[in-house]
């Protein structure tokens, strides 16, 4: 798909580029968000709800837990932040991850990569699904 901001060029030996500009595409991105979150809450007397799960102090997980949180509120959404000690232990990860997942109010559960070591991310990265 070409985005309307798209100028495909041509140069040497035929080779096809496109140049895109990447906040038209954002804008157009959150502005179709914004509506389907509208839509949703019309429709269900609902808003979405999404959860994010940190654990740890990394600091650049910190920064796109924060961006993640901002945008999710400017679309429309209700942001859950759970922030947990780097010592958390796998079940105790689990547990809060089913329990978001069975939370009528969440919609979506983003844990935040990289996990500290001792937790294994493949158990939050698959099968945690519930479908609205």
């Amino acid at each position: 798909m070409i985005w309307p901001a798209c100028a495909p060029n041509t140069y040497e030996r035929n080779v096809m580029t496109v140049i895109i500009d990447g906040k038209m595409i954002s804008a157009s991105v959150i502005d179709n968000v914004k509506q389907a979150a509208a839509q949703f809450r019309a429709d269900s007397s609902k808003t979405v709800g999404i959860a994010v799960v940190i654990v740890g102090d990394d600091p650049a997980s910190q920064t796109y837990v924060a961006a993640k949180s901002r945008m999710a509120n400017e679309c429309g959404f209700v942001s859950f932040e759970h922030a947990l000690p780097s010592e958390t232990g796998q079940q105790e990860l689990l547990e809060l991850v089913a329990k978001l997942n069975g939370d009528p109010s969440i919609d979506g559960i983003l844990v935040q990569l990289p996990l500290p070591k001792h937790l294994e991310h493949v158990h939050f990265t698959r099968g945690h699904i519930r479908t609205i």
